[in-house]
């Protein structure tokens, strides 16, 4: 049974083969990296619509925006020609998407993930609690939240602290002056670097793109489970078991 297993081959990934009329539905991707170890990881590609794999790439290292680039290449290259794409909020991406006229949604649970970071899950001062609770209001089933509203807060939330946030303090070992609320800055600075791709879905409604990547996301943590069931398999035989999930096989 072993030997049957490791000599197992999936079925190559040809996004050549997928018919033109198919080729142009696919309008809107999300890609992302998941790992399997400190330097052991593959590059994801997904139709955000119905979950479809569109490309897959085994790294052995951290990933680099190089990867992305190569997705996004490959995919042009087979005329799969999306207009938007979901991405976690990594540095640089964003820009080779939008060099190849692709529009970008950051996922509004990593920007939640990216803030939660610097203002940890119970905040203690009064400006971090109500920052954290305007960005956990994104996202919210339960409470209606759009662009010109959240906008609103966060404006109205930097006029009221702002002077605040630019408090600085006297390091008596060194004597060089520091931002006194360095994490609440950098949390605050997180959202404004992304202000304007918080809510691209909104201003693209016949595109029906998503606001997360939570079905690639998804699919990562399904497959994954299914790995944990099994111990001892080594790293090639993962990748064929990772890739035949998410491929659907």
């Amino acid at each position: 049974i072993r030997k049957i297993i490791h000599q197992y081959q999936p079925t190559p990934l040809d996004i050549e083969s997928i018919p033109e009329t198919e080729k142009s539905k696919i309008t809107v991707i999300a890609m992302d990296t998941t790992y399997f170890g400190r330097n052991s990881g593959v590059v994801v590609a997904i139709n955000a619509h119905n979950g479809d794999l569109l490309y897959f790439k085994e790294i052995f290292r951290s990933e680099t925006n190089k990867d992305y680039e190569l997705c996004i290449e490959t995919l042009l290259k087979a005329n799969i020609k999306p207009k938007a794409c979901v991405i976690d909020g990594r540095q640089g991406v964003r820009h080779i998407l939008e060099n190849h006229g692709i529009v970008v949604q950051l996922c509004q649970f990593h920007l939640k993930l990216m803030v939660k970071k610097y203002l940890t899950n119970n905040p203690v001062l009064d400006p971090n609690k109500e920052l954290k609770l305007i960005v956990d209001s994104v996202c919210n089933r339960h409470i209606e939240m759009d662009e010109q509203k959240f906008l609103h807060m966060i404006v109205n939330w930097h006029g009221r602290y702002r002077f605040w946030l630019n408090e600085k303090t006297i390091d008596p070992l060194t004597g060089d002056r520091e931002w006194t609320h360095q994490d609440t800055r950098k949390a605050f600075n997180v959202i404004k670097n992304h202000l304007d791709i918080i809510y691209t879905y909104e201003h693209y409604p016949e595109l029906n793109i998503p606001n997360t990547s939570n079905r690639i996301e998804g699919k990562f943590g399904v497959a994954k489970d299914k790995l944990r069931i099994h111990h001892g398999y080594t790293k090639d035989l993962k990748i064929k078991i990772l890739f035949s999930l998410l491929s659907g096989e």
